[in-house]
């Protein structure tokens, strides 16, 4: 019993002192921000440093992009259309979002889009740079510190706290959603799509349905939206 006792008083030294680590070294990469860039806008941090397609500016772009993938790439799309077409604006909000419905029908992860971006902004070499920083996050965790994270996630505070970034995630995602919704959703026409398509979801749940919406969704477009 005084072993268990002890066990679980280390865990609980390694957890708080883990997290006030955290917490110090996210205060004082804000207070170097602060100081050296000034007070970010309350609504998108960080994007103030990325306005222009230069190519280190879309490795940047790529690693902050990839870091946000909570959950997947939907987590990542309001940042990267803040960043690219308000801004930026070096992108349209159109070609943004053709960039998302392609990469919803490539056999690859949601976070290709930023491939897509990458390339409209910086040719082929700017595709590489910010496909490599997008998934270079991804990888590093995985690859270096999986034992670590293995470790840690037997932790009983460990599993609350993933919890909470879970239900985070669920939320950011949410906003993604509604931020491509407005954006799309702006006619009857394009209503009655978005209603069939999002139907469909909930009746067919087989592998190919979402390449089919999106292919059917693309042909109902150019005959509804026709001039």
């Amino acid at each position: 019993d005084l072993a268990a006792i002890t066990y679980s008083s280390k865990k609980k030294l390694i957890f708080y002192g883990c997290s006030f680590s955290l917490f110090a070294f996210g205060l004082t990469a804000y207070i170097l921000y602060v100081i050296y860039l000034g007070k970010p806008q309350p609504t998108i941090f960080g994007t103030n440093i990325i306005t222009s397609n230069e190519w280190y500016n879309l490795l940047i772009l790529g690693l902050l992009a990839g870091l946000l993938t909570f959950g997947g790439a939907y987590t990542a799309i309001p940042f990267v259309q803040q960043s690219v077409v308000v801004e930026g604006g070096w992108l349209t909000n159109e070609a943004f979002l053709d960039g998302i419905a392609l990469a919803s029908i490539l056999p690859a992860p949601l976070v290709i889009f930023n491939t897509f971006v990458g390339y409209l902004g910086g040719q082929i070499g700017g595709a590489l740079l910010m496909t490599f920083g997008v998934f270079l996050p991804a990888f590093s965790f995985t690859l270096i510190g999986h034992d670590f994270f293995e470790r840690i996630t037997q932790l009983e505070s460990v599993v609350s706290i993933l919890d909470g970034v879970t239900a985070g995630a669920v939320g950011l995602i949410g906003i993604s959603a509604f931020v491509i919704l407005k954006s799309t959703v702006t006619q009857i026409n394009s209503m009655l799509i978005f209603s069939i398509s999002l139907g469909a979801l909930y009746v067919f749940e087989d592998k190919s349905t979402n390449v089919i919406i999106v292919v059917v969704a693309a042909i109902a477009g150019e005959i509804l939206f026709i001039n």
